[in-house]
């Protein structure tokens, strides 16, 4: 495998009748980076709770990469909270040198009510190098109910033999005692409440 810079030198000998002639010629070759990103983002997710895509990016060439652009589209239908910098509807980061064999993560988030889908980013280099992913990241969004009376659910505790009543979904407050816990709407395993 060639380093950073190789030089090769070939020497060519021709002759004929009237003579030899002999040149020599040096070559230099540098080597090259080689540019990968994958993006990964949840494949489900619940209507207007943040959605966090993750941009991993690296180089697996034999030289640094410089001025290295990573850049996501923002999906149709999904709305920007953090990340990144956002410019019209592309969230970017700039890395000054991603090194051999360096990998480098970025994530940003966004919020939507509706099935989003990407697959338009991609991450650039200074000599034109650049690279993409076929990967499309699709997130089916999912609309939580909201209760129209309070849900009781009973749950048995070891400090006493009565199950204290949880109410759902605001709070869960155990009413026996002062002691209140409280949860936010979560998944359960592949669930979501």
């Amino acid at each position: 495998m060639l380093g950073d810079t190789t030089t090769l030198t070939a020497t060519i000998t021709a002759s004929n009748s009237v003579g030899e002639i002999t040149t020599a010629t040096t070559i230099t070759i540098t080597g090259l980076p080689q540019l990968n990103i994958v993006k990964s983002g949840p494949t489900a997710a619940l209507a207007g709770y943040p959605i966090t895509y993750t941009l991993v990016v690296s180089n697996s060439g034999v030289a640094a990469a410089t001025n290295v652009v990573i850049t996501d589209v923002i999906p149709v239908g999904a709305s920007y909270i953090a990340g990144g910098t956002k410019a019209g509807n592309v969230v970017s980061w700039t890395i000054s040198t991603l090194d051999v064999g360096e990998i480098v993560t970025k994530t940003f988030r966004v919020t939507a009510t509706d099935i989003i889908t990407n697959s338009d980013y991609r991450l650039t280099a200074t000599g034109g190098y650049s690279a993409t992913d076929q990967h499309t990241v699709t997130t089916v969004i999912r609309n939580w109910r909201l209760l129209t009376s309070d849900v009781t659910v009973p749950v048995s505790t070891e400090h006493n033999n009565r199950s204290p009543p949880y109410v759902i979904p605001a709070c869960i407050k155990r009413e026996s005692t002062d002691h209140t816990h409280r949860f936010p709407l979560q998944t359960c395993g592949n669930d979501m409440i």
